[in-house]
């Protein structure tokens, strides 16, 4: 055997190394990707039964069961071509050809179940996000058309804002039978707000007005129940009160002072003080006393924040001051004279 034959058979022996490997990850991979993808469709076979299953009546229609069953449908069919020999696929897939062959009037035998707690619209809303994946994943498979995807899109958003309508109106009721119209009123506006941020609210203006009918009501009753007692006794009650007579005392007191300030000047004449005539009947003054022979307003009702002085211009030296709620009466020391000082 020449060189040339032995180098032949070497490169040939490769050649069918190479092959023999490459073949060998082409059918591993082709196993991974098959067990891969009948994961994936077991995974949203459940999904979609979950759905089917659990999701609340009062929520469900007809046109929305016959998308679960198709959906459903459409996973059995792919599952059955990954392994052909399953006769458990085989007869759900016979099931869901029957249910899908009644169009809209196929039954719809989900039970209600009222949301009336945070939990259980949770678990609703990741059921539509549930549902929201399995039409994503459908249009892009290529089994809904682009037109009827972005339908049931809008129709699950649709179905998330009836599920936060139910919610916030039963959770105000709720809190309304149980005596707590404060959070039945917090209810309501959640609510409220709620609807008022939808790209288009007036699809939902009847349940909007609904809403804040209840709000209103809930409002009127927060407002009844804070309403305290008339003879109702507290630290709030008393300061008020006392508030209440400081007013009124300062309001009496600028009364009287304003017809007796004339009547409290006394006239200077000489070196003498004369005495006051009496005030008229209808005023109240403060009553007068005499300080070292002098006439002087009662100091008990003087005005303690006044400080005031009366001299008798022209007249005489003598002055009368008034400070502080007292008033003293003297003479002022004349200055001396030019003449004298000289």
């Amino acid at each position: 055997m020449t060189p040339l034959m032995i180098t032949l058979l070497v490169i040939a022996g490769i050649v069918i190394l190479i092959a023999i490997g490459y073949m060998s990850h082409v059918v591993e991979n082709n196993k991974l990707e098959k067990k891969r993808t009948e994961i994936e469709l077991n995974d949203r076979l459940r999904r979609c039964g979950e759905i089917t299953e659990t999701f609340p009546g009062q929520l469900m229609t007809p046109s929305l069961k016959l998308l679960l069953t198709r959906l459903e449908l459409n996973v059995n069919q792919r599952l059955l071509h990954l392994n052909k020999s399953s006769a458990p696929v085989k007869a759900r897939i016979t099931e869901l050809n029957a249910l899908v062959a009644q169009g809209e009037s196929i039954p719809v035998n989900n039970p209600p179940a009222p949301i009336q707690t945070e939990a259980k619209a949770k678990d609703v809303r990741f059921l539509l996000e549930a549902l929201h994946g399995q039409v994503t994943r459908a249009a892009q498979d290529g089994f809904l058309p682009t037109n009827e995807a972005k339908h049931w899109i809008k129709e699950i958003r649709h179905i998330l804002v009836l599920l936060h309508i139910e919610f916030f109106n039963n959770l105000g009721q709720h809190a309304l039978q149980q005596g707590q119209p404060g959070q039945a009123r917090l209810a309501f506006e959640r609510g409220v707000q709620y609807l008022r941020k939808q790209p288009e609210p007036v699809i939902y203006s009847a349940q909007l007005r609904q809403l804040e009918a209840q709000l209103a009501r809930a409002n009127s009753t927060v407002l009844t129940n804070s309403k305290p007692a008339e003879d109702e006794v507290n630290e709030l009650t008393e300061g008020m009160k006392v508030v209440e007579t400081d007013a009124e005392w300062k309001r009496k007191s600028s009364t009287i002072d304003r017809p007796c300030r004339l009547w409290r000047t006394l006239f200077v004449i000489g070196h003498h003080f004369a005495s006051i005539p009496p005030p008229p009947s209808s005023v109240k003054c403060p009553s007068l006393r005499e300080v070292r022979g002098s006439l002087c307003l009662s100091p008990s009702l003087m005005d303690n924040r006044c400080t005031t002085s009366t001299r008798a211009p022209a007249l005489s030296s003598c002055w009368v001051q008034a400070t502080c709620g007292a008033m003293t009466c003297g003479r002022r020391r004349s200055k001396p004279s030019r003449n004298s000082t000289a």
